[in-house]
């Protein structure tokens, strides 16, 4: 996430994705991920719908099981 994502979501729209506690928090339109749910977490439904520089399809599966397992800090 830091090469795709950091770039552009070091605090645009007021998401940090540049630290575990900002993704957590979300931005303007809400959490970015809800620990244990994938299906409804904003980061992975706006990847699935062709975000401009989406995540490959095996990062977005290593996303999804990382918030299925209730995205654990480390």
């Amino acid at each position: 996430m830091e090469e795709r994502c950091v770039p552009c979501h070091g605090g645009t729209a007021g998401l940090y994705l540049d630290s575990y506690e900002g993704a957590l928090a979300g931005g303007n339109l809400g959490p970015a991920i809800l620990p244990g749910n994938p299906a409804e977490s904003l980061l992975v439904k706006l990847q699935r719908n062709g975000h401009p520089n989406s995540l490959s399809p095996r990062e977005l599966e290593w996303v999804e099981k990382w918030i299925e397992a209730g995205a654990p800090e480390k």
